[in-house]
């Protein structure tokens, strides 16, 4: 499973409840259109750490790397 499958997985399983009902595209805005609260996002930049074995600084958790996934796989690949 590629990095993009790995988050789309995690948040449709564990912040969204497993809800098959929202279609979740790898550029869609997490944040805005309201699929993820602040602690979603917290637990979002958990997993990520954990799951790529990376350091998120808290200057990093900004909207810009967490707005979608593409957007948390280029800022995961830049860590790398």
């Amino acid at each position: 499973m590629n990095s993009h499958e790995r988050l789309k997985t995690f948040i449709e399983t564990r912040l969204l409840s497993g809800s098959k009902e929202t279609a979740l595209g790898f550029n869609d805005d997490l944040l805005l259109s309201g699929l993820i609260n602040s602690l979603d996002v917290m637990r979002l930049v958990t997993f990520t750490a954990e799951e790529f074995k990376i350091e998120i600084p808290p200057e990093d958790v900004v909207i810009e790397n967490f707005q979608s996934i593409d957007a948390i796989v280029n800022y995961v690949h830049s860590r790398q």
